[in-house]
């Protein structure tokens, strides 16, 4: 795995990311986010219709994880539970752990590169929060633990600070999330 590559790409798609969060403040078109930027002469995608765990073909470990918004009156496709301010236990792709797009998730977690959370406020319509990190690998449990922010428990503010999502965010705490915990 080239490091250096997956390193500059990722730098590349966050700043990317950046400026359009400052062109689009209330929420990124998912349209914008199948386009992405391209890096090196390479095209790099921030999402894919339909995946939830997101590989652009010129990286070898994952860029992005998805929560989908859910219909109206329907339950979300996967259960991704808060752990808490700060951690998300989000689900694998599917029930094979060694799928591609999990095993691309956990080359992330391998390597400790950084990802992009995107979260469904409504169809079409994301928020994205990075840099986001794969703490911990639970393949029996077809699961990953994601840490926002950096590793050390750092929170930034983000856009995702202020939104309240009954099925994700705890209701305690500034913006409706508990207060940040260390990570044990």
């Amino acid at each position: 795995m080239d490091l250096g590559w997956e390193a500059r790409a990722r730098a590349a798609v966050f700043e990317w990311l950046r400026q359009a969060q400052l062109a689009h403040p209330d929420s990124l078109p998912a349209s914008l986010l199948q386009r992405g930027t391209e890096v090196d002469g390479q095209k790099l995608a921030v999402m894919s219709h339909g995946l939830g765990i997101w590989k652009p073909r010129s990286l070898e470990a994952a860029l992005s994880v998805m929560t989908t918004a859910p219909k109206p009156g329907e339950p979300p496709p996967y259960e991704d539970d808060w752990i808490d301010a700060t951690r998300l236990s989000y689900a694998y792709q599917g029930d094979d752990p060694e799928l591609w797009t999990n095993r691309a998730l956990r080359r992330a977690w391998e390597h400790q590169l950084p990802l992009v959370y995107l979260y469904g406020i409504e169809r079409g319509r994301y928020l994205a929060e990075f840099p986001v990190y794969v703490a911990r690998d639970r393949p029996v449990d077809r699961r990953v633990d994601l840490v926002f922010g950096t590793l050390s428990a750092d929170m930034r503010t983000s856009p995702l600070a202020d939104i309240r999502c009954p099925h994700r965010w705890p209701r305690e705490g500034p913006h409706g999330r508990p207060p940040v915990l260390p990570i044990p």
